[in-house]
C-alpha cells in the first residue's frame, strides 16, 4: 500500500516537498522508490540552488528537465555557475543541450564563468562550444 501511496501524485507532492526543504535523504528514497519526477524543473532547480550533486543526478536520471527555464530565461546551468557548484555545473554539462542558451539578461553559461571567474568551469564551455561549432560546420 505504502509503495502505491508513494508512487501516486501524493508522492510527487511529498518529492517535491523534500527536495524544497532541503531533506535529500527523503527525496532520494523517494525517487529510488519510483516516485516520478512530475514538476519539469522545480525540484531540479531547488537541487541545484542546494548544491546537492546527488539529488541532482538523481531528478535528472529520473526525467528532470535540464534545458527548462526559470522566469528570467534561466537555465539550471545558469544557477549552478552563478552559485559557484562547480560539481553540479559540471554535471549539468552533461545533459544540457541548451549550452550556449542566453537567459534575459542576455547572460550565457560561458559570460557568467567568465565574469565569475570560474575558470575550470570557462574551459569545458569552451571546449564543448568549439565541438558545436566543428559539428555544425561538417
Amino acid at each position: 500500500m505504502v509503495r502505491w501511496l508513494e508512487k501516486s501524485l501524493w508522492g510527487v507532492g511529498r518529492l517535491r516537498e523534500a527536495v524544497e526543504q532541503g531533506r535529500a535523504p527523503e527525496a532520494l528514497r523517494l525517487l529510488r522508490s519510483g516516485v516520478p519526477v512530475r514538476d519539469t524543473w522545480g525540484s531540479l532547480f531547488h537541487a541545484v540552488e542546494q548544491g546537492d550533486l546527488e539529488l541532482c543526478h538523481c531528478l535528472l536520471n529520473n526525467g528532470a528537465d535540464p534545458d527548462a527555464l526559470d522566469g528570467q530565461g534561466n537555465l539550471p546551468l545558469h544557477h549552478a555557475i552563478r552559485n559557484g557548484n562547480h560539481s553540479v555545473a559540471e554535471l549539468l554539462l552533461c545533459y544540457t543541450s541548451e549550452v550556449s542558451r542566453a537567459n534575459q539578461n542576455s547572460e550565457t553559461p560561458l559570460s557568467l564563468a567568465l565574469h565569475y571567474q570560474h575558470h575550470d568551469l570557462v574551459g569545458h564551455l569552451d571546449q564543448m562550444l568549439g565541438e558545436r561549432v566543428e559539428q555544425e560546420a561538417v
